[in-house]
């Protein structure tokens, strides 16, 4: 998988590694696709810290990170949503969009909590994992 980030406001460092750290963790780098990373500010996130979407028809995929959010919390945040493109790669997760409901391993998930979507439960176990993995080779 290719990508292109659209901006780096704060300079990130490592950045790039970050990503890439992400992309072999959740073995997408040999996968077909195109992931776009871009920054927002915090008003035009509504607080979020990011989101990943896309589809696996096309194979184009967006991050969106909020950069006044601190440096460590936005590689963490790649991490989590690489879990979600890798998911949405896998034809796992396909996202609902206005009144429709997302899907999971083929099924509509009708849960409300955001902390109860399996998918979330994934990507924030992983998300953990990476971190650590992460900070062992700083």
């Amino acid at each position: 998988m290719f990508y292109d980030v659209t901006d780096n406001p704060k300079k990130i460092k490592r950045l790039n590694a970050a990503i890439m750290f992400a992309m072999n963790e959740c073995d997408l780098t040999d996968r077909e696709g195109y992931i776009l990373f871009q920054f927002h500010d915090d008003e035009d996130m509504n607080g979020s810290y990011g989101f990943a979407h896309g589809d696996n028809l096309d194979n184009e995929y967006n991050v969106e990170l909020n950069a006044d959010k601190p440096s460590k919390d936005i590689i963490s945040t790649i991490f989590h949503e690489m879990v979600h493109i890798k998911q949405i790669n896998e034809g796992r997760l396909i996202q609902g969009i206005g009144f429709k409901r997302s899907r999971w391993n083929g099924k509509v998930w009708e849960g409300d909590s955001y902390m109860e979507y399996p998918w979330e439960i994934e990507a924030y176990e992983q998300e953990r994992v990476m971190i650590e993995k992460w900070n062992t080779i700083l």
